[in-house]
């Protein structure tokens, strides 16, 4: 992500808890690691694909995701595109929503019933932004999400649509 402190490799196992306190090479650590949820499937991607990481005060993991809601920031528009690659694809995402909010789940369903089901999450996950990116999303899209705590109580998080899939 252009003007974050965020480019590593993220990783995926069996469950949602194991990076909390692990790191890249599987080893305890208190930092954790950047991790994708157990739900996603990057070859077939879902309506909504979630990675997780902690908010580090020095900055790293997810610790530079707060910086969305700077003015500097903001003003440059390729700070707004997240770039991921996979063993079998390079994806571009294009932000539309950046939020604080109390901790939930809502923002982290990843499968819906109905186009409408997915289009009423995508306006309220839209809505909720505390930026306007001028970027619009409809139920065609596949949606980024980033999720990591503001405060114990709280999470930052970014939604991004899909906006470029090569394959390697």
């Amino acid at each position: 992500i252009g003007g974050l402190d965020v480019d590593a490799p993220f990783v995926q196992t069996f469950d949602n808890e194991y990076y909390l306190d692990h790191s890249f090479d599987r080893s305890t650590n208190v930092a954790g690691w950047i991790f994708g949820d157990y739900r996603n499937d990057w070859d077939n991607l879902k309506k909504n694909t979630i990675i997780y990481g902690h908010n580090r005060s020095n900055y790293k993991m997810f610790g530079s995701l707060k910086l969305v809601f700077e003015k500097s920031w903001l003003e440059n528009e390729d700070n707004h595109t997240i770039y991921i690659s996979t063993g079998k694809a390079n994806l571009a995402f294009e932000i539309f929503s950046a939020y604080t909010i109390p901790t939930e789940t809502y923002y982290l369903r990843n499968t819906f019933k109905t186009d409408a089901e997915y289009a009423d999450f995508l306006e309220t996950i839209a809505t909720r932004s505390q930026v306007d990116f001028g970027v619009e999303v409809s139920s065609e899209d596949k949606v980024l999400t980033l999720s990591t705590c503001h405060t114990n109580t709280s999470k930052t998080v970014i939604h991004a649509k899909l906006v470029s899939m090569q394959n390697k």
